[in-house]
């Protein structure tokens, strides 16, 4: 069938949206190829151990490009996205793995290779990002929220969520009634950045979903194992990421969910959906393990360098256009189909753990 040439009336190459999603996330409407269009990012960021933050200047990552932007102190910062303030300027948010500053925030149109450019949010309750898996953070249709470690409220209700309406300037507690699990969460995720609908994996395997970013309840559906990752391909598929290989997949938001295939047996950390030209789902975890899949059900084994060895990859990140694999012993790998990586040097010796990476194209990933 042709490529889509006007939506509403509308000529594709002018359309950045179509029905709230990303048109760089999306491979068909109405049975037909969209057009990739789109520019890749400009900006990508990678969390690290000991507060530092590394930074990409080059959309595909051209060697040499990758170099510290900032310290910004002791703390780990284990979670990282990129959406909005209040104002609906681009802003970056990133989330500590230990109590203390708990998220950090700035907006992208600074340079923020000063530690003065980010403004420090901590909060007395106990819920800090988990090690692996991710995003522990997430922004969508104006609402921020971090998931992690749980706390006990009291009767019997278990929260490891919080949230912020303004821009991630000011966080509240979520602890519906509906969160009786005494499990951390290490994942959450929305369905499309003008929508209100979220997912967020328990270590029980449980999803939960709030159809308007207020009321979370459990599905009912589970997947085999503790959840590290969640995506969404724009369309209508979610995939989820687990401890010793289990991929589960659904497309009914979680009500249902099936199991698929992965070619390993060691845990997925980091799962995205990869739009435009590339058109493929990717997970990445432990042993230096990335996979491909065309439909998000059975994956097959990527091309790595030899260097990759037992390191393990902690997340994977897109613009449509480029993907990145972090991890251990600052490794960095770049791929413009899935299927082929290549290792990218930074100025970072190879001790750094990278715990995260995203750009700055707001639902790149859908994650």
């Amino acid at each position: 069938m042709p490529d889509v040439s006007k939506v509403n009336a509308v000529a594709i190459g002018d359309v950045s949206k179509i029905s709230g999603v990303a048109k760089a996330s999306i491979s068909k409407y109405g049975g037909a190829d969209v057009p990739s269009g789109g520019d890749p990012a400009t900006r990508w960021f990678m969390t690290s151990t000991s507060g530092k933050v590394f930074e990409s200047d080059s959309a595909t990552f051209a060697s040499g490009s990758v170099s510290e932007m900032v310290d910004l102190g002791t703390q780990v910062n284990t979670s990282l996205a990129i959406g909005e303030d209040d104002s609906g300027n681009k802003r970056w948010c990133l989330y500590a793995g230990a109590s203390g500053v708990d998220v950090r925030y700035g907006n992208n149109s600074g340079s923020l290779d000063a530690s003065g450019q980010w403004t420090t949010v901590s909060w007395p309750q106990n819920h800090t990002a988990k090690a692996n898996g991710g995003p522990a953070i997430a922004w969508g249709n104006g609402n921020w929220f971090t998931v992690g470690s749980k706390r006990t409220v009291g009767g019997g209700i278990y929260s490891p969520m919080m949230s912020s309406s303004d821009g991630a300037a000011n966080w509240v507690e979520v602890a519906p009634a509906s969160f009786t699990l005494n499990y951390n969460a290490h994942a959450i995720a929305y369905k499309g950045s003008d929508t209100d609908f979220w997912v967020m994996g328990f270590a029980d395997g449980s999803f939960f979903t709030a159809s308007n970013a207020v009321d979370w309840g459990d599905t009912g559906a589970a997947a085999a194992t503790q959840i590290n990752a969640i995506a969404y391909d724009g369309t209508s598929r979610w995939v989820a990421g687990g401890q010793t290989g289990k991929i589960t997949y659904s497309d009914d938001d979680f009500a249902t969910t099936t199991a698929g295939t992965y070619p390993w047996t060691s845990n997925i950390f980091g799962v995205c959906y990869a739009g435009g030209s590339i058109n493929k789902w990717i997970a990445v975890g432990a042993t230096g393990r990335i996979a491909y899949s065309s439909d998000g059900q059975a994956f097959t084994a990527s091309t790595v360098p030899g260097v990759v060895g037992s390191t393990n990859l902690q997340a994977v990140a897109t613009d449509n256009t480029t993907l990145v694999a972090v991890g251990n012993n600052n490794m960095i790998l770049t791929s413009s189909d899935g299927t082929n990586w290549v290792r990218v040097s930074s100025s970072a010796s190879d001790g750094y753990l990278l715990y995260a990476v995203a750009c700055d194209i707001v639902g790149a990933g859908m994650r």
